[in-house]
């Protein structure tokens, strides 16, 4: 299946320029460079930072949480 169908819009839903991105942002958490200093601990912090971008969040409400049709749904109100 060829789910998002062409790689400008993989990189679009992924929000990225590049797929390779997304590789160079992962081995940098797998394999991250041990700071040997306090200098190269303090360049450390802003990629520290950037692994709260992987943790899911968690949200009160949401778009995709709206109802629609509130007194009798029906599947025939499906876009076919």
């Amino acid at each position: 299946m060829n789910l998002f169908g062409t790689m400008e819009r993989m990189c679009f839903a992924l929000g990225v320029p590049r797929l390779d991105d997304i590789a160079e942002r992962v081995q940098e958490v797998i394999e991250p460079e041990i700071p040997t200093n306090f200098l190269e601990k303090l360049k450390m912090l802003p990629k520290l930072a950037r692994l709260a971008d992987f943790v899911p969040k968690t949200v009160s409400s949401a778009p995709c949480q709206e109802v629609v049709e509130k007194d009798r749904p029906s599947c025939r109100s499906f876009p076919w």
